[in-house]
């Protein structure tokens, strides 16, 4: 994957699937320049990415050069090219996802690099995590709403850019409906990284739309 999104000029970035050190430096060791990181809840824990991410004296990784993400470096210069890039381009996504996370929020952003790193605010879990038992999840509920303005104020005093979904339009049966305009809302709301979709759920959609037309014809 990374080979063809460096020959398309695209950003690899990877979820993984918990703040697991062995998992984050997988991914950054075979070249994603960035990594999510899902329910980081405090500062402890965004330190551990940050530690997971970044060489001494910024973090606590192990020095490798013989690593994709290093072209496989020799020991000397170009090693140390590398360590620059890599202090300076490599990403630190925490996912925002809990009520501690937004309480401790300004203390998770404090752990991170302004011009490099960024957040991003996890909408769906966090409006499931408040949701009562035998209740609908409220994706507008006013806790929500509350808590993306309070990231992107502090996003905004740091520097440090907050990703976000398309704020979403809500149809029948709480079907989630994904727009341009809905990801223009997001932006103007103050998100500076947009995850509009996933490309299964691109793919879906373009060929139902594709089936439909086809029915549609007389």
């Amino acid at each position: 994957m990374r080979p063809a999104a460096d020959a398309a000029g695209i950003t690899t970035v990877i979820r993984v699937a918990e703040n697991n050190p062995s998992l984050i430096r997988q991914s950054i060791e075979s070249g994603a320049q960035g990594v999510i990181v899902p329910h980081v809840k405090n500062a402890d824990e965004a330190q551990k990415a940050v530690d997971s991410v970044r060489y001494p004296p910024e973090g606590k990784c192990g020095i490798c050069p013989a690593i994709r993400a290093a072209r496989f470096a020799n020991p000397g210069s170009d090693w140390d090219d590398y360590l620059e890039h890599s202090s300076s381009q490599t990403m630190v996504i925490p996912l925002l996802e809990d009520k501690e996370a937004i309480d401790k929020a300004e203390e998770i952003f404090c752990k991170l690099k302004p011009g490099v790193d960024a957040v991003w605010f996890g909408r769906g879990d966090l409006a499931q995590s408040i949701t009562q038992p035998g209740k609908k999840v409220d994706w507008n509920h006013p806790y929500i709403i509350e808590a993306f303005e309070k990231v992107l104020s502090i996003s905004k005093k740091t520097g440090i850019p907050t990703m976000a979904i398309p704020w979403p339009e809500v149809g029948p049966q709480g079907a989630v409906k994904v727009s341009p305009e809905s990801a223009k809302t997001a932006i103007n709301k103050g998100a500076r990284i947009i995850l509009y979709s996933i490309d299964l759920r691109l793919f879906y959609t373009l060929c139902l739309d594709i089936v439909q037309k086809i029915k549609g014809m007389s």
